[in-house]
Formats: C-alpha cells, sequence, structure tokens
C-alpha cells in the first residue's frame, strides 16, 4: 500500500470517464481489472453515496483453499430445520443458516453459546485513515453474518462461487474493504469484546459442503494500512450428509 489521492467531485470523474457509478463497488481482482486496468492495484475507495477516494495498495486476499482431501474439522447435517439442507440449499442464506444450525460456527469460535449479532444493509460514519485522514459519510455496505460469543464479535463475509461441471468451484479472491468497513462499523458500538473478521467461501461438491474461513488480521479498524491481505488463520470445516 503506497499512497491515496484527494477525493474528487463527480463532475471530475465525469470528464475523466471515471462516473463513481461505473466501477463502485469491486468485489474481486478480475473485476478491478476490467473497470480500472489502467494502472495495477488502483482501487476506489468509497467514502460517502457517490463519491470514492483512489487509493495505491495491494488489497487484494488470495482464497488458500486447496480442495483438501481431508478437511480441518467436520460436522454431520442435521434435520433440525427441514427447510434449509445439504441437497436443497441454493443461496448464502439458506447455506449460513444450514452451518448455523448443525454447529459448524461453534466449531470455528469454540463456543457452545452463539448469539445473533446485526446483519443485512448498515451505514459508517467515521474519519478513517489511509495515509491521511479520509472522512467516511454514511457509507453503505453489507454484513451477511454476525455472531457473538460471551468475549468476541465474528463478522463474517459469505461467498457462494457457481459451480463448474465437475460441481466445484471456489472463489479466486476476496477485497480488503468488504472487510474494512464491518471492523470499523463493529469498533464504533460500546463493547469490550474482540472484533474477528472471516471471508467465507462455501464449495460445494455431491454429497457434502466445505465451509473454508479466511480470518483477516488487522492493528486498526480505522486504519486502512494496518489490515493485512495475508491471511491470519485458516480453516475448513467439512459439512457431510447424515447417512
Amino acid at each position: 500500500m503506497e499512497k491515496s489521492f484527494p477525493s474528487n467531485t463527480k463532475k471530475v470523474f465525469h470528464n475523466l470517464n471515471l462516473q463513481p457509478k461505473n466501477f463502485i463497488p469491486i468485489y474481486s481482482e478480475k473485476e478491478r481489472k476490467r473497470k480500472l486496468g489502467f494502472r495495477d492495484n488502483i482501487w476506489p475507495f468509497r467514502n460517502g453515496i457517490g463519491r470514492c477516494v483512489l487509493i495505491d495498495g495491494d488489497l487484494s486476499i488470495k482464497n488458500n483453499y486447496s480442495n483438501p482431501s481431508n478437511a480441518d474439522l467436520y460436522c454431520i447435517e442435521n434435520n433440525n430445520a427441514v427447510s434449509v439442507s445439504l441437497n436443497n440449499s441454493n443461496t448464502e442464506r439458506e447455506f449460513l443458516h444450514l452451518a448455523y444450525n448443525c454447529g459448524v460456527f461453534n466449531q470455528l469460535l469454540g463456543s457452545k453459546k452463539l448469539s445473533l449479532g446485526t446483519s443485512g444493509k448498515l451505514y459508517v460514519n467515521a474519519i478513517a485513515n489511509y495515509f491521511k485522514a479520509i472522512e467516511l459519510e454514511k457509507v453503505q455496505f453489507e454484513l451477511d453474518l454476525s455472531l457473538e460469543t460471551k468475549d468476541t464479535i465474528a463478522l463474517f463475509e459469505a461467498k457462494l462461487p457457481k459451480t463448474n461441471k465437475s460441481n466445484t468451484n471456489k472463489t479466486a479472491d476476496f477485497v480488503i474493504f468488504q472487510a474494512f468497513y464491518p471492523i470499523l462499523y463493529a469498533s464504533q458500538i460500546n463493547h469490550s469484546k474482540k472484533i474477528r473478521f472471516f471471508f467465507l467461501d462455501i464449495i460445494r461438491y455431491t454429497s457434502k459442503v466445505d465451509f473454508h474461513f479466511i480470518e483477516i488480521d488487522f492493528k486498526n479498524p480505522m486504519d486502512l494500512q494496518s489490515f493485512n491481505n495475508i491471511p491470519q488463520y485458516s480453516t475448513t470445516i467439512r459439512m457431510e450428509k447424515n447417512k
């Protein structure tokens, strides 16, 4: 991460044929290259409605899932909720509910008791930093799931890649922005809990699903420079059908 550029008005972006609506948000390196490929490592950092700051940095996180023959942890599908199952789940939300019902998150967080936190469309206002102060004014972001233990707030950004002919696929990479806004939001709540953030890739097979978690390390929730694009921790929890 090297430098940031001043915030520009919509008119400036329009004159450069770089209207923010054409390239924000960006959720992958492939999408960044397609929309802003005129220079490596240029990313749009949203700081308000229809506004962004172009910043220079390596903000992509490679997915380290390697399609292992053996997972790190295992769990068995249960039928406590008949409306979500391995066979019938087709959306991120359904797989998140299935994982919650079957104890995937309990294993991940090492806690028998979990409470559901906030999720959905949220907004954050703050003074962030990326080599210089950047004012964030009502920046909207989506949080797929948050869970809480007695001492932890765990935030999750889930991806459900499309299946290919072999019925397996994985998300190529993730973008730090999708961790930054939720972490910043949670840090503004009055609490003493540790904030943890996980990218979750949901990899489907014929009779099982791998939940691959990548935890992001950060030092200061308000400073984008302190976010590490090398995973702090990763693990795969495999759910198998109840035979």
